[in-house]
């Protein structure tokens, strides 16, 4: 089960900025305080059974912006092996703490379904 509270965190660790790049432009949130950011699970919360832990952590939840939150979900192979890829080694420490072992690229990939 997803935690708002949790997610809000990771945005606001991430500056609300998209950590693909951010300069990607995006907007206002009705509130005016923050930029809109989509939180996303680069290890989905669908695998939660599989790996025993709680994945709904902020280690493993990104920000980023609405394009490229829909171009790791429904982007060409190529580009969103690109995306994990950085998203991954920028937290690979974190992410294999949670899980309690070591993940490869490879096995993230074929979670994404794009090796």
């Amino acid at each position: 089960m997803r935690d708002l509270k949790v997610a809000k965190r990771a945005l606001k660790l991430a500056g609300n900025c998209c950590e693909m790049d951010p300069t990607h432009a995006s907007f206002l949130r009705r509130n005016g305080s923050s930029l809109y950011m989509e939180p996303h699970h680069l290890i989905p919360m669908s695998m939660t059974d599989y790996f025993g832990v709680s994945l709904d952590r902020e280690q493993n939840i990104f920000s980023l912006c609405s394009n490229c939150h829909n171009q790791i979900h429904y982007g060409k192979k190529e580009a969103v092996q690109q995306m994990i890829s950085k998203l991954f080694l920028s937290r690979e420490q974190e992410i294999c703490s949670i899980l309690g072992r070591s993940i490869t690229l490879q096995e993230i990939y074929q979670i994404y379904k794009v090796l």
